[in-house]
């Protein structure tokens, strides 16, 4: 498990400009969170995330797609 200020920093120290970070997710598994972001990446708001966090050619890809839609709608975010 990571700690929020310490994914903050790593941020920063890649240069991305970021002035915060906020869990909005919590209690997820990392694959979890890894379906969560691959959503982002591809369909926004993750702006500056270039690398997959899922490759297209993962034989989960879309398995993991399709559980993000899921709990991002059953959230209520989507």
């Amino acid at each position: 498990m990571f700690s929020i200020p310490a994914r903050y920093a790593q941020h920063v120290r890649s240069g991305k400009p970021f002035t915060g970070i906020e869990e909005i997710f919590s209690g997820l598994t990392r694959n979890q969170a890894r379906a969560i972001e691959q959503y982002f990446i591809e369909n926004g708001p993750n702006y500056y995330n270039k690398i997959n966090s899922i490759s297209p050619s993962s034989e989960y890809y879309e398995e993991a797609l399709k559980w993000a839609i899921e709990y991002l709608e059953e959230v209520g975010f989507l």
